[in-house]
């Protein structure tokens, strides 16, 4: 196989309603976890996106990506694995580099992925090969997000770019907006992870102190480990009172929202 580019009797295209029971089975052999996610998500019909890589004509191999909302054309890479006997024959990161040239036709600019680092040696061996790959194919670790799915079990955030980069980085003026804290969510595939929902307000108020305080109180009495929240980088203003609350930044994803706006992460453990 030439590095870089799929043999000539595999393709990778849309996953079809026919191609389900495959796929579920491919993922199932690496993570039973992922599985039951997966499982979920196709029978609730989230099949747009998501891509199959199909080898002599049989289904060997799934992956996809979703539209980050609210962002210039960013992305989240979804699930992606393969058959076992396909693992150590080097077809994941043309699968994957296959994908992220579909993603350049849809306009995208930049993609994340999402994988891990575990004191498990059977999860840590995986989480490994998949950051070797990623890494392989020009991803930049940006976050390193420790005990995030459970205690021994982090989150670390790749991202690369897939349109052309910028000659020099925006600057933006602070955004006056107000804003409101909304609530607070279990985060999906955690153990007592908490994230903080937000949204702008009419007015140009931001949320106090108290406000954090609260949230903080209703994810303990949630029996939550931690709490999180994000915001973009051009809303300096929430810096001080989630310092105060007791809040640490925790990293950023690099041009999250659009060219120049990050994501800051805030967490506070509980």
């Amino acid at each position: 196989m030439v590095l870089g580019m799929l043999p000539d009797n595999a393709e990778l295209r849309p996953l079809t309603e026919a191609d389900v029971s495959q796929a579920l089975e491919i993922i199932r052999q690496r993570d039973e976890d992922d599985f039951e996610c997966a499982r979920e998500a196709f029978e609730e019909g989230g099949l747009e996106d998501q891509y199959v890589l199909a080898v002599d004509g049989k289904v060997k191999g799934v992956t996809g990506f979703e539209y980050i909302d609210g962002t210039d054309n960013s992305y989240w890479l979804t699930r992606t694995y393969l058959d076992s006997q396909l693992r150590t024959q080097g077809f994941e990161p043309p699968m994957i580099l296959e994908l992220l040239s579909v993603l350049n036709q849809r306009g995208a600019r930049k993609v994340f992925v999402n994988t891990g680092d575990s004191a498990d040696s059977k999860r840590a061996a995986k989480y490994r090969e998949e950051r070797d790959c990623y890494q392989s194919l020009a991803f930049i670790l940006e976050l390193n997000y420790s005990d995030y799915y459970q205690p021994g079990e982090g989150r670390l955030t790749y991202g690369r770019r897939v349109g052309s980069l910028y000659t020099s980085r925006p600057v933006f003026e602070p955004d006056s907006r107000g804003l409101e804290l909304q609530g607070i969510a279990e985060i999906d595939e955690t153990q007592g992870g908490y994230f903080i929902e937000w949204d702008y307000a009419e007015s140009e108020m931001i949320f106090r102190v108290e406000d954090l305080n609260g949230m903080a109180g209703n994810a303990q009495r949630a029996q939550a480990r931690y709490l999180f929240a994000g915001f973009p980088s051009n809303l300096p203003q929430v810096d001080g009172a989630l310092q105060e609350a007791g809040f640490h930044e925790c990293g950023r994803l690099i041009d999250f929202y659009e060219d120049g706006i990050d994501e800051v992460h805030y967490r506070i453990d509980l």
